[in-house]
């Protein structure tokens, strides 16, 4: 019969094994997506919660950072992801009189906080 100590630090290690092994996959794995596809599901979303017509012309990227030197210890080791979309545009509400468009935006670029959109908080200090 195995030593019971010898069996639970082996279970903690494969524990720790799979933790590390999916913080290293799920991002390299969400590098690879080509995220055009979601275009329309984003345009069609946007364009629900805002009433107007929305468009993204350009490409869809992800890459990923370094976290903000605000975190500390264990949870500066995890990488932020960071987005781009190219060439968006907004329209204007149906009783606009200055035309379709409301505005074009070349590129717009964001990173979001894992750790902070997990525990529903904000990553600012503000």
């Amino acid at each position: 019969m195995a030593n019971p100590l010898r069996r639970k630090r082996h279970i903690l290690a494969t524990i720790a094994l799979g933790i590390g092994a999916l913080l290293i996959l799920i991002p390299l794995s969400l590098s690879l997506i080509n995220w055009n596809v979601a275009k329309p599901w984003i345009i069609e979303r946007v364009s629900e919660a805002t009433g107007r017509s929305f468009a993204i012309h350009g490409d869809l990227s992800l890459s990923w950072r370094k976290p903000e030197k605000t975190e500390v210890d264990w949870r500066r080791l995890v990488p932020w992801p960071h987005l781009r979309a190219h060439d968006l545009m907004l329209g204007n509400p149906p009783w606009a009189t200055t035309g379709p468009t409301m505005a074009t935006v070349p590129q717009v670029d964001f990173t979001l906080s894992p750790l902070a959109l997990l525990g529903k908080k904000s990553a600012c200090p503000n």
